[in-house]
């Protein structure tokens, strides 16, 4: 089968045996993948160091996996596909091929969304933990439902804002996740300023309802939020961009009240100022929910009950498919779709001064 990996700091497709459905697993025939452009790109570029660890989990590398003492004991570890190679993709939709045993509720044949770097990915076919798959919501196309990672990363990191009914954020870079995540608060009830350098991206902000929309770097941008909150400051404020700099963050600090929340989820400078986090709080989302980055959880299928973790992992992906399906996340327009084959081309798209908010591969 096709596999698209990293090597050599470029993407390359490479020829694979399939996976195996191993207990909690499902193999899923990929219809659609999504690629994540900013942790894929970081994943090229550690490829280009062919002895870097295949880093799958947080913390020192390498990283100690906590043994898993049931039925997942035997199932294989998630590896690199061949020395040198590592992995890509971790948001897919597909149809069902084989179910292992100890996954009651999904059957063949079904339409599936699937999450996770350590097994969603760009492949044309995948073995994928229970917990890390969801039923594809009546009428919601795979196209649109490959959105389910990036969009679980959106909802998480609005979630983290704690922002109420009414309430005001500041989302900083309209790419893929900033304007996935301005639909999701827009949903929720919040009032959205938006900051982005792009001009078409701004406009394409406003087509979708998204009003309040500004370039961070216009001498008007501080008045802009104060006329908009009453003269308080944005009750919280997320971060979906790419920066060397600190600015980004200082600059979210500055615009957020007293007591306000920043959330940060992408890659930026962390020098913070200590005026401008005096009296407020940063905090940094963790992808899509509770459960990410948990080898109990993932691959073990342990869940978390709700009482405790109301928005796992899993509970967090079902909730991207059912506003995707209801139209509260529109992701029609954000893709450039390209045939494995032409995997460098798409991933150089990403690049490109007219780029595309992300690119897919179709199977």
């Amino acid at each position: 089968m096709r596999r698209i990996v990293a090597q050599g700091g470029k993407p390359t497709l490479i020829q694979i045996d399939p996976p195996v459905c191993a207990p909690g697993k499902l193999l899923v025939e990929t219809i659609v993948s999504t690629v994540s452009a900013g942790t894929e790109s970081s994943v090229l570029l550690r490829s280009a160091n062919p002895d870097a660890p295949d880093v799958e989990y947080p913390g020192e590398p390498p990283y100690e996996r906590p043994p898993i003492r049931h039925w997942m004991r035997d199932s294989p570890e998630p590896t690199r596909p061949l020395p040198g190679m590592f992995s890509l993709g971790y948001s897919l939709a597909g149809r069902v091929l084989e179910v292992g045993s100890n996954v009651p509720d999904i059957s063949v044949g079904d339409l599936v969304a699937c999450a996770g770097s350590q097994d969603a990915h760009h492949a044309d076919i995948v073995a994928v933990s229970r917990s890390l798959t969801c039923p594809i919501p009546k009428g919601l196309s795979p196209t649109d439902a490959a959105f389910v990672a990036p969009g679980g990363v959106a909802v998480e990191a609005v979630r983290r804002t704690d922002c109420r009914l009414g309430e005001s954020v500041a989302i900083f870079g309209l790419g893929l996740l900033g304007r996935m995540a301005a639909q999701v608060a827009m949903a929720a009830g919040l009032t959205v300023i938006g900051f982005e350098p792009s001009a078409e991206r701004r406009a394409t902000a406003r087509r979708l309802g998204i009003n309040n929309v500004i370039d961070p770097s216009a001498a008007a941008a501080r008045d802009f939020v104060m006329d908009r909150t009453g003269g308080f400051g944005a009750d919280a404020a997320i971060l979906a961009i790419v920066s060397e700099s600190s600015e980004p963050v200082n600059q979210a600090l500055r615009l957020t009240r007293r007591g306000g929340r920043v959330v940060g989820v992408g890659v930026f400078g962390m020098t913070l100022e200590r005026g401008a986090v005096f009296d407020r709080t940063y905090v940094h989302a963790i992808a899509f929910g509770a459960g990410r980055y948990d080898p109990w959880y993932e691959e073990g299928n342990v869940d978390y009950p709700i009482q405790y973790a109301r928005w796992t992992e899993n509970r967090t992906m079902a909730h991207v498919l059912e506003l995707l399906a209801r139209g509260a996340i529109y992701v029609a327009d954000m893709a450039e779709t390209f045939p494995p084959e032409e995997a460098a081309t798409a991933y150089a798209r990403l690049t490109a001064p007219d780029r595309p908010f992300t690119v897919q591969f179709t199977y």
